[in-house]
């Protein structure tokens, strides 16, 4: 398995929102890298598709 660099856009008031943001998604990965557990795309996948419907996680994001 290789890295693979994802872009995206997303929505926010100023850049150093979005740069926030994105420190903290990269933190993330890097995190749990050291527990040695590998954030892969094909669990980001399986967890954005189980949360997309979640009351809870919509409700946050409204």
């Amino acid at each position: 398995m290789k890295g693979f660099e994802i872009r995206f856009n997303v929505y926010a008031e100023t850049q150093e929102e979005a740069d926030r943001a994105s420190h903290a998604l990269r933190s993330f990965v890097d995190g749990k890298a050291r527990q040695g557990v590998a954030v892969t795309a094909d669990k980001i996948f399986r967890a954005v598709e189980r949360w997309k419907d979640s009351y809870m996680v919509n409700n946050y994001l409204k």
